[in-house]
């Protein structure tokens, strides 16, 4: 069942709120925080992935499982694609949270392409979305 969130009280709040504000929560819990001035508009520009390489993260090593939501389109395909790779080489597990319909991967390049390097999970829809998290919790 999907949660609604209407209070900061709210348990999943309070946790981002404390990611947010402690480098020793993030640390405990092997998590990192992307958020910003820099971050977002190299979001917007597809450049995010490989900032978030070059910075180098603590948290970003063997052990650990970067997540990414990204319908793999993109105007640089192969600078997007050595940034995929270059995550592989920092973190553990690279794993793409794919908003498109699985059903229309095969007719998309950039989806095709990223597949071959590493795993792509369906997130088209909330129920998809919470699915995958579930599983991939219960594989960590």
């Amino acid at each position: 069942m999907d949660e609604k969130i209407t209070s900061r009280e709210n348990a999943k709040i309070k946790y981002a709120c404390r990611l947010a504000s402690s480098g020793a929560f993030r640390r405990s819990e092997g998590k990192f925080l992307a958020e910003g001035r820099k971050l977002c508009p190299e979001l917007c520009r597809g450049a995010a992935l490989e900032t978030l390489c070059t910075m180098r993260p603590s948290v970003l090593g063997a052990s650990a499982t970067l997540l990414i939501l990204s319908d793999t389109k993109t105007i640089d395909q192969p600078r997007a694609l050595a940034a995929v790779r270059e995550a592989k080489r920092q973190a553990g597990r690279v794993i793409f949270l794919n908003p498109i319909p699985e059903g229309k991967w095969k007719y998309i390049r950039s989806v095709q392409t990223m597949a071959s390097v590493c795993p792509m999970v369906s997130c088209s829809t909330l129920r998809e979305l919470a699915s995958a998290c579930r599983r991939l919790t219960k594989e960590m």
